[in-house]
């Protein structure tokens, strides 16, 4: 979960509720950290999975196998 949220999230352990609950409780007043994660959730939503960036993977995967393929034929 934190490599796919990076620091776009507030992250507790599994099963801490108490650490949950003090967490939610911090973000319910801090509007600007809300805030700061809203647009860093954002940022990293667009750099890591909108179309173009995922398109963009996907290419330089199969550019990367068929030189990988086409150094082993030779």
């Amino acid at each position: 979960v934190a490599e796919v949220l990076g620091d776009a999230a507030v992250l507790v352990a599994p099963f801490d509720v108490s650490a949950f609950a003090e967490q939610l409780a911090a973000l319910a007043v801090d509007l600007d950290r809300r805030a700061e994660l809203s647009v860093r959730a954002r940022r990293r939503f667009e750099q890591h999975f909108e179309l173009g960036a995922v398109v963009d993977r996907i290419e330089r995967m199969y550019a990367d196998l068929i030189g990988a393929t086409a150094g082993a034929v030779r």
